[in-house]
């Protein structure tokens, strides 16, 4: 990784008060950003008001994801910082020669990447007409706040149109902020598995994670308690409503999700079942460890350097966890990381990534005695299948829960498509939301845990 860029001083500029410095960010960058093989377009609207105060929101076209705001703008002669706590993310770059462009770097989850920026013309978007869609199924959009926390969690609610009440779904995205379809490169999972569901006969809620959209709250320093606690609020809520069967409520988790599911159900009796998608089954550090081997023997790096990357991996994370002492971890990190790597320590130590890489899923899992359906993709690079399912069945066995059914399904990913190497980089360019048989299979596992059927 490169160093951080300094600022540099262009002579072009140097007569050139500070306000007029500032001004020169004003209008739209866009750029794009390298990651695991995969380019994601970034765009950055930077506005001033009448009374001179900076704005600025962000967009990632790829990702589905438009007018994510900016928390704090920073601007120093002709240094621009641009924060986002909802995501955990951050941009710091300079302006380069004649104000067209801007060299950086992005920060993220305790990764900085290079990403440089050119000026553009906004993105015209077409508004599309509107028309009337007739759908299958009823839609209400919910805003629920939780109690404890007071931030505020806001979803869609699909349900037949029928007048009975109904089992029901909570869907609980993975990792990182996303909105309630949990939209990723063009894909919407979770309206794919609400659509298909809610026309099989059940009620599903998808809502956005806390800070975006239309939800609340700062994702950056929620831990997976925090999050379980959200879902408890939803499920509280849902008991109250006439087109939902208070005692057949259950929960889906994808990824991180699935730990969120796993302790919603742990903590509350009252969840009827539970569905694990892609879900660890073994403790955070050693799924990550196991992401650094995978990503680094596809890119072609011998098994040798594979294992040493994990190795140095391992070690930053034993500190992390080891060292509860904010300022004494950051000196022990400072001591096996290179300068280019410090802007990293702050996201390594934050409350959100320390709960990810310590929760342990294993004790947990002993207390669900609800019915469990576990899903992992064969190709999954992030969350490996036969070490993760191994460890989910055998922590349930020890814990006496029978109802179980535990399945890889050999040839999809994280995001359960049908994929040929299972890399981070193929995403966006496969077409299959979800693959079909998946979708079936959780579907008509549902209907026997529910002893539900609706005639299709």
């Amino acid at each position: 990784m490169k160093n951080v860029v300094q600022l540099v001083v262009v002579t072009i500029f140097v007569l050139f008060d500070s306000l007029f410095a500032q001004e020169v960010f004003i209008g739209t960058w866009q750029g794009k950003l390298a990651l695991s093989g995969q380019e994601l377009r970034i765009v950055f609207h930077i506005s001033q008001d009448e009374r001179g105060v900076f704005k600025a929101t962000m967009d990632s076209p790829d990702q589905g994801a438009r007018g994510i705001g900016i928390d704090e703008i920073q601007i120093d002669a002709l240094r621009i910082v641009l924060s986002i706590k909802a995501i955990g993310g951050s941009y710091e770059a300079t302006l380069q020669e004649e104000g067209q462009g801007l060299k950086g770097i992005w920060k993220q989850s305790g990764y900085a990447f290079p990403l440089d920026l050119q000026r553009a013309e906004p993105e015209k978007i077409e508004q599309p007409k509107k028309k009337t869609v007739s759908l299958p199924y009823g839609f209400r959009e919910l805003s629920i706040v939780n109690p404890v926390q007071g931030n505020t969690i806001a979803g869609t609610l699909t349900f037949p149109k029928d007048k009975k009440s109904h089992p029901a779904l909570i869907l609980i995205s993975g990792s990182g902020a996303q909105d309630r379809d949990e939209t990723i490169l063009g894909h919407k999972p979770f309206f794919v598995l609400a659509d298909y569901l809610t026309r099989r006969g059940f009620a599903v809620f998808r809502y956005d994670d806390r800070g975006v959209s239309g939800s609340t709250g700062n994702l950056s320093v929620s831990t997976i308690r925090d999050l379980s606690a959200d879902v408890q609020t939803i499920v509280t809520r849902l008991k109250k409503l006439k087109e939902i069967d208070k005692t057949k409520i259950g929960l889906l988790g994808h990824s991180e999700g699935g730990l969120v599911a796993s302790l919603s159900a742990a903590n509350d009796p009252s969840v009827a079942f539970i569905v694990l998608m892609a879900s660890p089954g073994l403790i955070g550090s050693e799924i990550i460890c196991d992401q650094v081997g995978d990503i680094s023997r596809m890119a072609g790096l011998n098994e040798q350097t594979a294992l040493q990357n994990m190795e140095k991996q391992r070690n930053i994370l034993d500190i992390v966890m080891q060292e509860k002492n904010n300022a004494l971890a950051e000196k022990r990190l400072k001591e096996i990381l290179p300068p280019a790597k410090f802007p990293q320590i702050k996201l390594l130590l934050s409350p959100k990534y320390r709960s990810l890489i310590s929760f342990d899923p294993a004790p947990v899992l002993m207390r669900v005695i609800c019915p469990v359906l576990a899903l992992n993709g064969g190709k999954d690079i992030q969350v490996k299948a036969k070490k993760n399912l191994k460890a989910i069945a055998a922590a349930l066995q020890k814990g006496g829960n029978k109802n179980v059914r535990i399945k890889e399904i050999p040839k999809v990913n994280h995001l359960f498509q049908t994929a040929q190497t299972g890399a981070v980089s193929e995403y966006g360019k496969i077409k299959e939301t979800i693959n079909a048989d998946i979708l079936k299979i959780i579907g008509d596992w549902l209907e026997e845990k529910t002893e539900f059927n609706v005639a299709r």
